[in-house]
C-alpha cells in the first residue's frame, strides 16, 4: 500500500496517497482539471498546455499531467492566472477550429465544447480566413479525419506507436499547419484502429459505420459486455430505438483496461437479432406471428415424448443454460441438453481445483515472460495480444512435437505466463499432463486457458451430465431436436457433417441466431435476440462471472428468449401417456 503524504490543493488541506496522478487526484475531488494530451492509458506529453497550475516554489505555470502527488506539495488549480492561461491556450486551439458542431459527430460528448463553455473566450478576434484542412480522409479500413478540427494532442500518434507498437502516424509541417498524418500513405493497420476515434478528443478522428447516425442525446447508452470472444472486455452499447448503433470501451483493469479490439467494436453491429418466425406448411416454411409459433414448437416438443431433446451452445447465456436444463430433465434425464466439450469441462475442472489459474490480466507486468499454446492470439483474443505485447514471448503452434517443445519452454525459475487455447486440448495435448508439467516448475507460475465461443466455459462445466445429445440422434433416439443458442462456426469445429446429423431428428426446432440458413428443412423457427441484445450472465475465460444488458429494459420489461419454454409441464410420464 501506497504511503500516506500531507498536502494542499486549493487551499484544502489533503491526506493522499504519494504519487498520485494530480489529474486524477482533481477529479475525485470533483474540481476537475481540464486537459486534451494527457491520458492514463498512453502516458505523459504535456504539449496541450491546458492543464497548467499554480505550484508552489515554481517560477512558472506547470503542467499538471506531469505532477504527482508528493509530500507539502501546494497546488491551485482556479487561479486568475491559471484561467486566463487556459483562456490563452483555447483561443490559440480555436483560431483556425471550423465552427461545425451542428454537424460534428463528437458534439454533445466534446471535451472542447466543455471547456470552451467553461474556460474559452466569448468571441473570437480572428479576422482573417481560417486555414482550410484536409478533410474525411481515410486513414484505415475503420477511421475518417478531418485535420481541421484537430487540437495536435497526438493521442492517436502515441497510442498507435507506444500501445499497439505500429508506428503508422506522425504529425507533419510545422506551426499552423501542422497536421495528423500516415507515413508513406500507407493505411493503418492492427486491430485497434477503432480506439483512436475514442482518444480524439474532439471530432477529428471518427468511426465509418457511426459517422453521422446520431448524437449522444438521441441514444441510450448501457453498460454491459462485449461478447466477440471469451475475455468479455466491459464496453457500453449505444442504441437508437432499436438499432446498436456503436460499441465503446469502459475501463476494467482486469481484462481491457481502456480499449476495445476492432472485432468485438465493429463486429457486433454485423450481428443482427433473428427476428423471423417461420413453421412449415404443406412443405414449405411460411411466416407466422411469434406467439403461433411458440405453440407450435410446444406441441412438437410434447408430442414427442420421451424423444424431444434440446441441443445449447455457446451463445446462450448462464441462466437461459439453466432453464434449457430444467426443461429438458422434463423431456428425458438421461440426456445432456449441451454442446459436449469433454477435454475442455476435465482441464477447466482440474484447472478450478488448482492453484494455477490466472484471474486478472492487471498483473500482466509481473511476469517475466509468456509461453502461448496454439494460434496467435490476436486472431482469437486480440485485447489479450495488446496487453502482452511488452512481454517476451514464444508461440508453440500445434503439431506432434507440441508436448516435447512444451517441456523445455517451462524450464526455469523465471515467472511465466501460460496461454492455452481449447482447440488443442482436442488434438496434441493433455489437460492433465499440463497441470503436471506447471506445478512441477519451481519459478511461479500461471495458467490462462482460452476458448473461443462467447459462454462457452459455462457451456463446458454445465455438460458431462448423462448421453450427449448428439449420441442420441446418432443412434436414431430423437424425434424433435430444440437447437438453442447455437454457434455453428464454434461450436462444431470437427464435425463437417453436423447439418446431415442435424437432420437426422424428425423435427428441427431452430432459435439461434446465423442458423436457420443452414437448415432451410426445419420445421419451426423462432425469434432470437443477438448477443449484444441479451440479458443474462456469461464466465469468462478466467471464470469471472460478466453480466449482459441490453437497451430494452431500460425502456421497459421485456419477455426472455426461454420465456415460452414448457417448464410448467406435468411430469414425463403423464406427458408421454
Amino acid at each position: 500500500m501506497a504511503d500516506k503524504i500531507q498536502m494542499k490543493f486549493n487551499g484544502r488541506d489533503l491526506e493522499v496517497e504519494a504519487g498520485t496522478p494530480l489529474i486524477q487526484l482533481s477529479s475525485k475531488l470533483g474540481e476537475k482539471i481540464p486537459h486534451f494530451c494527457y491520458h492514463p492509458g498512453i502516458g505523459v506529453d504535456g504539449n496541450c498546455r491546458l492543464c497548467l497550475v499554480e505550484l508552489t516554489g515554481a517560477p512558472k505555470l506547470v503542467p499538471a499531467c506531469t505532477l504527482s502527488a508528493s509530500e507539502g506539495m501546494e497546488v491551485t488549480t482556479n487561479s486568475e492566472k491559471v484561467l486566463k492561461a487556459r483562456k490563452g491556450v483555447l483561443e490559440f486551439l480555436l483560431i483556425n477550429h471550423p465552427l461545425d458542431c451542428p454537424i460534428c459527430d463528437k458534439a454533445g460528448e466534446c471535451p472542447l465544447q466543455d471547456y470552451t463553455r467553461d474556460y474559452g473566450p466569448a468571441h473570437s478576434r480572428m479576422e482573417d480566413p481560417k486555414n482550410q484542412g484536409v478533410k474525411h480522409k481515410d486513414l484505415g479500413e475503420f477511421i475518417v479525419y478531418d485535420s481541421e478540427r484537430c487540437v495536435l494532442c497526438t493521442r492517436c500518434v502515441r497510442f498507435q506507436r507506444d500501445v499497439v507498437g505500429r508506428e503508422e502516424l506522425l504529425v507533419r509541417h510545422r506551426g499552423d499547419r501542422s497536421r495528423v498524418d500516415l507515413f508513406e500513405d500507407h493505411l493503418l493497420t492492427g486491430s485497434f484502429t477503432g480506439n483512436l476515434a475514442d482518444l480524439c478528443p474532439v471530432g477529428a478522428l471518427t468511426t465509418r459505420p457511426f459517422r453521422f447516425q446520431a448524437r449522444p442525446w438521441e441514444m441510450k447508452k448501457v453498460e454491459s459486455h462485449c461478447t466477440a470472444c471469451s475475455l468479455h472486455c466491459r464496453a457500453a452499447t449505444w442504441w437508437k430505438n432499436d438499432e446498436l448503433l456503436r460499441l465503446t470501451p469502459l475501463s476494467d483493469a482486469s481484462v481491457n483496461a481502456w480499449w476495445l479490439c476492432d472485432r468485438g467494436r465493429f463486429g457486433s453491429l454485423l450481428e443482427e437479432s433473428e427476428t423471423r418466425s417461420e413453421m412449415r406448411r404443406e412443405g414449405e416454411s411460411v411466416p407466422v406471428s411469434a406467439s403461433d409459433a411458440f405453440e407450435r414448437a410446444k406441441e412438437l416438443l410434447l408430442k414427442s415424448g420421451k424423444r424431444s431433446a434440446i441441443l445449447a451452445g455457446s451463445r446462450a447465456t448462464v441462466e437461459e443454460l439453466d432453464a434449457i436444463a430444467k426443461l429438458q430433465r422434463i423431456f428425458r434425464d438421461d440426456l445432456s441438453p449441451f454442446v459436449d466439450l469433454p477435454e475442455e469441462r476435465a482441464f477447466l475442472l482440474a484447472l478450478e481445483d488448482s492453484d494455477l489459474e490466472l484471474k486478472s490480466l492487471s498483473g500482466l507486468d509481473d511476469f517475466d515472460r509468456v509461453v502461448l499454446l496454439g494460434d496467435d492470439p490476436e486472431e482469437t483474443h486480440p485485447i489479450l495480444s495488446l496487453r502482452l505485447r511488452a512481454l517476451p514471448s514464444a508461440i508453440l503452434p500445434g503439431g506432434e512435437d507440441l508436448p516435447a517443445r512444451l517441456r523445455e519452454e517451462l524450464s526455469g525459475e523465471d515467472r511465466l505466463l501460460l496461454v492455452l487455447q481449447a482447440p488443442l486440448l482436442r488434438k496434441v495435448l493433455s489437460g492433465k499432463e499440463v497441470l503436471e508439467l506447471v506445478a512441477a516448475r519451481s519459478g511461479e507460475t500461471k495458467v490462462l486457458f482460452l476458448q473461443e465461443g462467447m459462454n462457452q466455459r459455462a457451456l463446458a462445466l454445465a455438460g458431462g451430465q448423462g448421453t450427449p445429445v448428439m449420441e442420441a440422434l446418432d443412434q436414431g433416439e430423437l424425434d424433435t431436436l430444440l437447437l438453442f443458442g447455437l454457434d455453428p462456426a464454434l461450436d462444431f469445429p470437427e464435425a463437417g457433417d453436423w447439418k446431415d446429423r442435424l437432420a437426422r431428428a424428425g423435427n428441427l426446432i431452430v432459435q439461434s441466431v446465423g442458423l436457420a440458413d443452414h437448415l432451410p428443412s426445419a420445421e419451426v423457427l423462432l425469434p432470437r435476440r443477438a448477443s449484444a441484445d441479451l440479458e443474462g450472465s456469461l464466465l469468462n475465460g478466467m471464470g469471472k462471472e460478466r453480466e449482459l444488458k441490453s437497451w430494452q429494459p431500460v425502456a421497459g420489461s421485456r419477455r426472455t428468449d426461454t420465456d415460452w419454454f414448457p417448464v410448467e409441464l406435468p411430469q414425463k410420464e403423464e406427458v408421454i401417456g
